[in-house]
């Protein structure tokens, strides 16, 4: 596969798109060089520095305002809302925003084959079949394909996921600007998709040195990448998600009878459900577990349920809409997440601001946003995925109650939006 030259040299704006942009031929002056940015990496430190430096571009990287001349940006995506997963939901919450702040957004995005969803934004989102069929690793050509012919549209590309193929199609279109967020894990999420990246990963090397400025939603996630491609760090910020904190704390609580815990989230293996389900069943205390999602584990998650005598309070509420799911949050007592692997845990932040208690697993990304949330306590515990344990923390966050809903921290998406905006001008 021929990926581009990371060239970012500016062409002239093709005729008919000019007056849309705000700027008659496509080109100007850089309001701001890549060293004026907050947490750019144009100062960078190496070694034993490269944590605390990136530790402190949570506070900075908001602080440098972008100018007011619109951009023509392409968000590339394995997916997008209502398609379920938190790259998408990222996506969804970026391109809303910055088409509210006055930009020419375009969404690229696969789908699997046979499927169709409705037209929801009011900004272009153009969806691309699946040629394979193959759940774990999907290819739309068509996505590669449109990139390439409307590239003269673009000031920049915006790809999402090291763990899909269109960040790479992206990565194949020349002299425009790409800003890369990986949204890294390392491996796969299955077996099979563990074994394409053995395939994948040389070619993810190229995607890297053709990525302009690379940007990750949590330190976590930055020094597991940085361990497999340490190059990278001159050009990395961390800009964390945010949550849609009014619409969250605007939600009506659900009535119910019982303490609710709130799982939410793809149903896959390495999201271990599964282990939840048995510290729920191991509950001292009446309780009810409502699962939110979808994925290839839920019949064997059913079926757990009933062997283990609790499918009455168990709920499986499939695939659910952001306005259902918010109401969940706003009723949940505790919210549990237990995957082995997350480049941040966006559900949880949501179900924080909620009211919700948080228990989730030990893995570096639930540490980090324990501390975010002021550290691990009494709204997020942060446990071993031990049954025993897990049951124990549950009865303890369902016997003390919900929490007071989170006040606004700076987590809302606009903040996160003009975090990369900056970038996004860095770069053009």
């Amino acid at each position: 596969m021929h990926v581009a030259s990371n060239r970012t040299d500016r062409r002239a704006t093709p005729p008919g798109n000019a007056s849309s942009r705000g700027h008659p031929s496509g080109r100007w002056s850089r309001s701001q060089s890549s060293a004026d940015i907050p947490g750019s990496g144009a100062a960078a430190g190496s070694g034993d520095s490269a944590s605390s430096r990136m530790r402190q571009q949570l506070k900075t990287d908001g602080d440098a305002l972008p100018s007011d001349v619109p951009l023509g940006i392409s968000l590339v995506s394995p997916g997008f809302p209502p398609q379920l997963g938190g790259v998408e939901v990222l996506v969804g919450h970026l391109a809303d925003e910055l088409r509210g702040h006055g930009h020419q957004v375009a969404v690229y995005a696969q789908r699997p084959r046979g499927s169709s969803f409705p037209v929801s934004r009011d900004y272009p989102v153009r969806r691309f079949a699946d040629w394979t069929g193959f759940r774990e690793f999907p290819v739309a050509p068509g996505l590669a394909r449109a990139l390439w012919r409307d590239r003269g549209l673009f000031d920049v590309i915006h790809a999402h996921s090291f763990h899909a193929v269109p960040a790479m199609m992206a990565a194949t279109v020349p002299k425009v600007p790409l800003v890369f967020t990986p949204h890294f894990h390392a491996v796969g999420h299955t077996r099979a998709a563990s074994a394409l990246h053995v395939v994948y990963d040389p070619l993810a090397t190229l995607l890297f040195r053709r990525a302009d400025k690379v940007a990750c939603v949590s330190v976590a996630e930055s020094e597991l990448l940085l361990r497999r491609y340490p190059s990278v760090e001159p050009r990395l910020s961390i800009i964390p998600p945010g949550v849609d904190t009014q619409a969250l704390l605007a939600a009506e609580p659900f009535e119910t009878d019982r303490p609710i815990v709130l799982v939410a989230g793809r149903l896959e293996p390495y999201k271990r459900v599964d282990t939840a389900i048995r510290a729920f069943a191991s509950m001292r205390n009446d309780a009810q577990l409502v699962v939110c999602g979808t994925g290839s584990g839920r019949p064997a998650l059913e079926r757990l349920a009933r062997e283990l005598g609790v499918a009455t309070r168990v709920g499986f509420r499939g695939w659910v809409s952001d306005a259902e799911l918010r109401r969940w949050q706003r009723t949940a007592t505790s919210t549990l997440s237990l995957s082995a692997r997350e480049a941040f845990g966006l559900v949880l932040l949501e179900a924080a601001v909620a009211g919700s208690r948080v228990v989730a697993s030990d893995i570096p990304a639930h540490a980090e946003l324990a501390r975010r949330l002021g550290g691990a306590g009494v709204r997020m515990a942060v446990v071993a995925p031990d049954v025993a344990a897990l049951a124990a923390v549950l009865d303890s966050q369902v016997e003390m109650g919900r929490l007071a809903t989170l006040p606004d921290q700076g987590f809302g998406w606009s903040t996160m939006a003009r975090r990369f905006e900056a970038i996004y001008r860095s770069v053009s």
